[in-house]
């Protein structure tokens, strides 16, 4: 049995989001059937979730705010922006995808299962204190996190984004606060339009909000060169009491939504370096949360590449969906050193 536990809700399916939606129920339905095929779900800790509380979901939102949704899901639903659409089940399985990342961030700290992944939807990075949008009703991170932070020893959580889309949610969440470090890889420019390089955090957070914003076509190499030059030196300096991850993975090269042209090898490798940052500073605790991915073979066979890696299961993550080869080193080196001029006055280890 590996020590990778995986949280789940058949509820997470309640979310309805009527015909051609992309962030449709199929997607979760996808993973479970790949990760069955592949022997891997009788090798993970499955636990179902609880519903957050309102004080819990207060964390991040307004208590306003949730009982908007509250009654806008009991009266049959709807669209509230033209992307994001609730029916009469997304509030409990948002409330689930929270309650679910808190019980992810507790069976952590209780050093049961050190690495978890949340199989829940509908996502979250968009949702900000008194808005949904972006398919993101709860923002499921930003509880986790701040969850955490109510333990004695924890003082200190990372989140990493490596959705293709700017999570400004989260960013507007924790823009003010050092206790916890934002760190964001996206393509730029993208919906939602956020996420620039100079955005670095306000007050007491200046510095804490880290954004890596890249041209498309970056590939595999331009997300390791990320991870291994601006990400891990970072990471190492703040040392993290848990580290989170925003897991998106639209930004596969199959994905309709972007253009960064990642394989399940380039997930592979954010996964484990992820994990190499949680065991060096975390005493190996790290939580997933699925975010964006719509391409369901690319979605369910990057899922696997991941879990693959937070438990070392030794499988076979070749990318069925092919490569589309690699990407001049060129594309990125540019945006490397923009980066590190931005954020170095913060942090000497990128000087």
């Amino acid at each position: 049995m590996s020590e990778v536990c995986l949280i789940y809700h058949h509820d997470y399916l309640e979310h309805r989001t009527g015909d051609g939606h992309l962030e449709a129920p199929g997607r979760l339905r996808a993973i479970l059937d790949l990760l069955d095929r592949e022997g891997v779900l009788s090798r993970l800790h499955v636990a179902k979730p609880r519903e957050a509380t309102l004080e819990e979901l207060c964390l991040a939102h307004s208590p306003g705010y949730v009982e908007v949704l509250r009654a806008f899901g009991d009266s049959g639903g709807g669209y509230l922006d033209p992307d994001t659409f609730m029916s009469p089940g997304s509030f409990r399985a948002a409330s689930l995808g929270a309650g679910g990342t808190i019980e992810a961030v507790e069976a952590c700290l209780a050093g049961l299962y050190p690495s978890t992944f949340v199989l829940a939807r509908p996502p979250g990075h968009h949702a900000s204190r008194s808005q949904a949008t972006g398919f993101c009703l709860f923002n499921n991170v930003v509880v986790g996190a701040l969850h955490a932070l109510r333990h004695p020893g924890i003082r200190r959580v990372l989140v990493i984004d490596w959705d293709l889309h700017h999570g400004n949610g989260t960013e507007s969440l924790l823009y003010q606060r050092q206790d916890v470090l934002y760190f964001s890889v996206h393509q730029s420019p993208c919906y939602p339009g956020t996420g620039s390089l100079q955005d670095l955090g306000d007050g007491e957070g200046l510095g804490y909000n880290l954004n890596v914003p890249l041209p498309g076509g970056v590939g595999d190499r331009g997300y390791d060169m990320v991870f291994q030059e601006i990400l891990m030196p970072v990471a190492l300096r703040y040392q993290p009491d848990l580290v989170m991850v925003s897991a998106g993975q639209d930004c596969h090269h199959a994905d309709p939504l972007g253009g960064m042209m990642l394989t399940t090898h380039g997930f592979h490798g954010m996964a484990r370096q992820a994990r190499e940052i949680a065991r060096e500073c975390a005493a190996g605790r790290i939580v997933l949360c699925l975010e964006g991915g719509y391409h369901l073979e690319a979605l369910s066979h990057s899922v696997l590449a991941i879990i693959d890696a937070l438990g070392d299961l030794g499988l076979d993550v070749t990318d069925p969906l092919g490569d589309p080869g690699e990407t001049p080193v060129e594309r990125i080196r540019d945006r490397l050193a923009q980066v590190r001029n931005v954020m170095s006055p913060h942090w000497q280890c990128l000087a």
